[in-house]
């Protein structure tokens, strides 16, 4: 193996399995150099495969006198359900179910709250330094991101995680404001615009941008909505059901935002909340659908009424991201077929609301949301199972806070880190520094014991 020209060893290593990839590293310096070298080349073969490892999804408290401790199923209850979920948001109880025989991940610390993931890393918010932290719950790799000035003492929410690691890996934080205060959305006028502050691994710095928005948003959009997704230098924010604006990061300077429309848009149905004497768009209240990466392209799934099932939609654009594109039905499954199977499966006395809340980013797997519950389907094998099972009191809010997929990838997800002055070391990179150090110790003794030798040559001479 040592005469083997390194070609030939590249070609060996990238046909092994991933563990046996990571053995491979510890045999000697130049196989470590090489698979380092050529993790690009390596990531693009294990990373579109990688499987998941679990969900991460959010609960609230219900009130223990209230309708909505029972299935909501009706038109009005799902209605009211939401206005509920509007009012009582809470983004620090995340819960985390594992799809694999593993243990949940590791906290490195309770003041984390999570806000975002994308593609292996998870964006955080240190609500101990109001700092937010990039972190690889797989390999415990963590960099604290530096507050810029106008962010000091704000905990802000609206904030999306831009990494993908076969492009680079460096990863960007986008942090938006709100056009106007949530009370005042109503106000908002073919004038609103965004500021959009944007921090880059790569330079080390937040840049401010601010975004002419027009008549994108409207007083029915729910503006509060966290769904954002992130595929080839684009970041997809879902607005309103009908809505999704397009930011594209590479090219701020020039043509930084486009709307594109979700696929099969249904009239808009003027409906009333809980008496209230402000009307809402009902298809923006309750037809919401997901946003997400799966197969390598943007999916948006929602239930449509007048064909009575749940529908799949990829996009579709050549890999131009700021090119014309099309939206592409790539499955579908009956509502009523879904509501049955799942009646029978939990053995419930009545049917229940559903909703989609999220596709597999590597298979043909839909997960779907009750109010209760968490369940995913397989399109080819129609399988059913439950994923999460629900606890006393609690709902699943899976509607302002996307159901993030945790994907493990064993080694080779990784990220520059930032300078000293900002970034957290790991217990890993605690040790390392402490051999680099003992190593440096050693040489500067070395160094020493040389001078001293060489010194006595001299006055001996």
């Amino acid at each position: 193996m040592e005469n083997l020209r390194e070609d030939l060893l590249v070609e060996i290593l990238v046909r092994t399995s991933e563990k046996d990839l990571v053995r491979c590293k510890c045999v000697c310096k130049l196989w470590h150099r090489i698979i380092s070298k050529e993790a690009n080349l390596l990531l693009r073969r294990f990373w579109p495969n990688s499987p998941i490892s679990g969900i991460y999804f959010r609960t609230l408290l219900l009130p223990k006198r209230s309708q909505f401790t029972r299935p909501c199923c009706s038109r009005s209850e799902r209605l009211s359900y939401i206005d509920f979920l509007i009012q009582f948001s809470d983004v620090t109880d995340i819960n985390f179910v594992s799809l694999a025989p593993e243990t949940e991940p590791e906290r490195i610390q309770p003041s984390w709250i999570l806000i975002d993931y994308c593609n292996g890393l998870e964006l955080l918010f240190d609500s101990s330094f109001w700092q937010y932290v990039v972190f690889n719950p797989t390999t415990k790799q963590q960099s604290y991101i530096p507050k810029a000035f106008e962010h000091s003492k704000k905990f802000h929410f609206l904030v999306a995680l831009a990494f993908d690691p076969i492009e680079s890996l460096h990863y960007r934080v986008v942090r938006m404001s709100d056009p106007k205060p949530i009370v005042k959305y109503e106000q908002i006028g073919p004038n609103a615009s965004l500021v959009l502050d944007v921090f880059s691994s790569e330079t080390g710095h937040w840049v401010r941008h601010r975004l002419q928005l027009g008549t994108i948003f409207t007083r029915n959009s729910v503006l509060f909505w966290r769904h954002f997704t992130y595929i080839r230098g684009v970041l997809y924010w879902m607005v309103s059901s009908s809505n999704i604006l397009c930011i594209d990061l590479n090219n701020l300077a020039k043509t930084p935002t486009r709307l594109l429309h979700v696929p099969y848009r249904e009239k808009a149905v003027l409906s009333r909340v809980n008496n209230s004497e402000s009307e809402v768009n009902s298809a923006d209240m309750c037809k919401i659908g997901c946003l997400g990466v799966s197969m390598n392209h943007l999916y948006h799934c929602r239930r449509i009424s007048k064909l009575g099932a749940f529908c799949v939609w990829f996009y579709v654009d050549d890999g131009n991201s700021n090119g014309p594109g099309e939206w592409v039905l790539k499955f579908s499954v009956s509502y009523r077929y879904l509501q049955d199977i799942i009646f029978d499966y939990l053995s419930l006395r009545r049917k229940i609301w559903i909703e989609p809340i999220a596709v597999s980013p590597t298979a043909d797997v839909l997960f779907i949301g009750t109010k209760d519950w968490i369940l995913s389907y397989h399109f080819e094998s129609k399988k059913l199972q439950l994923v999460y099972g629900g606890a006393p009191n609690r709902g699943v809010d899976c509607y302002f806070f996307p159901l993030s997929m945790l994907r493990k990838c064993t080694c080779l997800v990784q990220f520059y880190k930032l300078g000293e002055g900002t970034a957290v070391s790991t217990p890993l990179n605690l040790v390392v520094l402490k051999d680099y150090f003992a190593l440096l110790t050693k040489l500067w003794l070395g160094k020493f014991a040389i001078a001293v030798v060489l010194r006595g040559q001299n006055i001996g001479a």
